[in-house]
């Protein structure tokens, strides 16, 4: 799979996403909807590497820094 191929599956799933966390604009959390799609797809890409034979832990800390903080309310 070429680099474009693994953008637009990765841009597939963020809108995958979308479906899964439209509950929480119910519950006044929209906003916060990019930024747990960004954590929830770092996890799954680290999910990705170990089951494929990379040693590389996965980490809930090393993906927040890696997508920076929450928007502010």
């Amino acid at each position: 799979m070429n680099e474009e191929e693994k953008h637009k599956a990765v841009a597939q799933w963020k809108l995958q996403l979308n479906g899964v966390f439209n509950v929480f604009d119910i519950y006044g959390l929209g906003q916060e909807i990019p930024y747990v799609k960004e954590i929830v797809t770092e996890l799954a890409l680290q999910l990705h590497k170990r089951l494929n034979g990379v040693n590389q832990p996965i980490d809930l800390e090393h993906a927040k820094r890696r997508h920076g903080q929450r928007s502010k309310r």
